[in-house]
């Protein structure tokens, strides 16, 4: 972050401002020392001379103060309906998403002339950009915060002192109740409308989120081609979105991966801006380990990388479709992914469970052959099940196929000797046919992403090779215990534009 200084003459303070961040205080002091002055009044260049001479934080720990300022929460807060109390003790805010209440915070340092600056950033991680706020304009012992979600949110603190010595992060979770009578979540909704959203490449490289293909061409920008993985267009990559792949998020976070790339990519949601539907920030997903157990007999072919997946398709919870507040999993989602075998004439069905934020575990090989020329689809609870199931498409005969899915719940011990219980797909279940003639030459693109005309079932949308996007209105035709479904006729659609 570039910083320029207004000052003509420094007396013990440099007063700066940081561009993006507004104007702040910057103290800098070395106890016993002349203060200087700047080399050309107001200059960038003195500046930046300034800070990297005498006054440079190494310089100032010179003088024996070596020892950085601490930081403490409190273990209640006096007031919970303006502040956040640390999750887990037992005090409920009244707060809800949305709104700004207070961090309560102490720092300390042993120098007389105390902590001199702050940063703080939000989860899931401390943000080592982040500017710093310091003199006048910096909080004494509390942040405003607004959480712009229900759940756990974690906020990140580092303090610095005069001698330029800097606090280790202090991370201070909290807890931000579910708002009563506010709109369910949705499965499927990426951008906060409580409706299931389509997410694709567009014609010009731009990532676009249609919230409601069904009644025309509205759309939002969800990324630049620049915020791909590579920087590349979106159009070379593949998408899928149905659930967080962390905890707490009522909208979907998005999963990316281009043939034949070795890594997986998740993109928070939201992201840098805030903003539901702008996907700016990406975190590697790491590849799991196979290990043969009960759930997973076999690991023959498993590969050491993500280079082999050719599909994907998050689900959400396999367990449920509850998205409330309750559901202990906190809508992370599990992946399925299609992967070639060596020579590249097959492919294994594979699940990856979720037993924590931004991480898979443990896989389970659902198919060992016959998945080399299948389209996976994430429709949602096609059965009435109460939990998701999966579609797939023959891309040469277009016909796509339902399966219900068979799971249980692991319980392991992890590498620090914490228990740790997570809901797993352990095979197909019940298998039955949606809709044929859909072909890939026809509508290489298809995807479903849950209800998208309000009937209460699935649906399915395509893109054609000229650019429009048609959707089927869903059907379901059994019981739970004995499911069927079925598709109309697509609609018109409407050219994807430009």
């Amino acid at each position: 972050m570039r910083s320029f200084c207004d000052g003509a003459t420094l007396d013990a303070h440099i007063r700066c401002g940081t561009l993006g961040s507004g104007v702040i205080t910057v103290t800098n002091r070395r106890r016993g020392a002349t203060p200087p002055r700047l080399a050309a009044a107001g200059s960038i260049a003195g500046a930046l001379a300034l800070l990297a001479g005498p006054l440079a934080p190494a310089a100032l720990a010179a003088d024996g103060d070596t020892t950085p300022p601490t930081l403490s929460f409190p273990a209640t807060v006096p007031d919970p309906g303006t502040q956040f109390p640390p999750a887990g003790n037992g005090q409920v805010t009244t707060l809800r998403a949305g709104q700004s209440g207070d961090v309560l915070f102490t720092a300390t340092d042993d120098d007389p002339a105390g902590v001199a600056c702050l940063r703080w950033s939000f989860d899931p991680q401390f943000a080592t950009g982040a500017g710093w706020t310091c003199g006048s304009a910096m909080p004494t012992d509390r942040i405003s915060v607004t959480p712009g979600h229900w759940g756990t949110s974690v906020l990140y603190v580092q303090a610095r002192d005069a001698a330029g010595n800097v606090s280790p992060v202090a991370p201070y979770s909290f807890s931000v109740p579910w708002a009563a009578g506010a709109a369910v979540p949705q499965f499927g909704d990426v951008n906060g409308d409580r409706t299931p959203d389509v997410v694709t490449a567009g014609p010009s490289g731009d990532l676009r989120v249609y919230s409601n293909p069904a009644a025309g061409p509205q759309y939002t920008v969800g990324a630049a081609a620049v915020l791909s993985p590579g920087g590349d267009s979106w159009a070379n990559y593949r998408t899928t979105h149905r659930g967080g792949t962390g905890s707490g998020w009522d909208v979907d976070a998005l999963i990316v991966h281009k043939d034949g790339s070795p890594g997986l990519w998740t993109y928070r949601n939201p992201g840098n801006t805030g903003v539901r539907g702008v996907f700016d920030s990406s975190i590697g997903l790491n590849r799991p380990a196979c290990a043969v157990t009960a759930e997973n007999p076999d690991c023959t072919g498993y590969a050491a990388n993500w280079s082999t997946t050719r599909q994907l398709a998050a689900i959400g919870d396999p367990m449920s479709t509850d998205v409330g507040s309750t559901n202990a999993h906190h809508r992370r989602t599990g992946l399925v992914t299609t992967e070639i075998n060596a020579a590249g004439d097959d492919a294994a069905l594979w699940y990856y469970p979720s037993a924590s934020d931004y991480r898979l575990t443990a896989p389970v090989r659902l198919a060992a052959s016959g998945w080399k020329d299948r389209d996976l689809i994430s429709p949602g609870d096609w059965a009435a099940q109460g939990r998701p199931g999966l579609w797939a498409r023959d891309r040469v005969t277009g016909e796509i196929t339902a399966y219900t899915l068979t799971v249980t719940t692991i319980t392991i011990t992890d590498e620090d000797g914490i228990t740790i219980s997570y809901p797993t797909v352990t095979s197909l279940g019940t298998a039955r046919t949606v809709a044929t003639g859909i072909t890939a030459a026809a509508w290489p693109r298809i995807g479903s992403d849950g209800d998208l005309v309000g009937n209460g079932a699935p649906s399915l949308w395509g893109i054609t090779p000229e650019g429009v996007l048609q959707t089927w209105t869903g059907w379901r035709t059994g019981t739970p215990a004995d499911p069927g479904f079925t598709l109309d006729a697509p609609t018109a659609g409407f050219s994807a534009g430009s």
